[in-house]
C-alpha cells in the first residue's frame, strides 16, 4: 500500500533518503516514526513467511467455518490429544 508521495529519483542504482542507502530492487518503508531500508532478499523472505503465515490462517479459518467444529476437535487441534484423554 502507499500512502502519501512517492518519487522515481533513479531506477536500478543506489540512492539515499535522509542518509539511508536504498539498494536497486530494495524496500523503502517509513511513516512518521520511523523509516527503514530493506534488501531485496530480505523482501524476498519476507515475502515467503507471508506466504506461509497466510496458508495457516486460511486453513484455520477453513477449520473454523466447518459446520462439525466442536470443543473436542477445536481442543485436539490445539493440543494434539482427544479431550476426553485429558485427566
Amino acid at each position: 500500500m502507499v500512502r502519501g508521495r512517492t518519487r522515481t529519483i533513479e531506477v536500478d542504482m543506489t540512492v539515499s533518503n535522509c542518509g539511508l542507502p536504498i539498494l536497486p530492487r530494495g524496500l523503502l518503508h517509513g511513516d512518521t516514526n520511523l523509516l527503514i531500508g530493506v534488501s531485496l532478499a530480505k523482501t524476498r523472505q519476507f515475502a515467503a513467511q507471508d506466504d506461509v503465515a497466510w496458508k495457516r490462517n486460511s486453513d484455520t479459518e477453513e477449520f473454523i467455518d466447518n459446520p462439525n467444529l466442536s470443543i473436542e476437535r477445536s481442543y485436539e487441534r490445539l493440543f494434539g490429544q482427544n479431550l476426553c484423554e485429558c485427566s
